[in-house]
């Protein structure tokens, strides 16, 4: 979570204290999509969900990686 560079600059604290509180952000692949470029993350889509599993102290998240280097 440490490498990703999130995309919005807020997020609505009432969906981000309600992602907090959930066990786990272990969402299927594709509910967090990041877009790979140049050794870093960049958020496609699913900041709330990267913002909430961070704020619980995750280190890592389900996403669907799309790796702009190999295109």
């Amino acid at each position: 979570i440490s490498l990703i560079i999130a995309s919005e600059d807020m997020v609505d604290p009432q969906h981000l204290n309600a992602l907090i509180n959930q066990k786990s952000t272990t969402a299927p692949s594709g509910e967090v999509t990041l877009l790979k470029y140049q050794g870093k993350y960049y958020v496609q889509d699913g900041n709330h969900r990267i913002a909430g599993a961070g704020g619980r102290g995750d280190k890592e998240i389900n996403a669907l990686v799309l790796d702009l280097d190999n295109i």
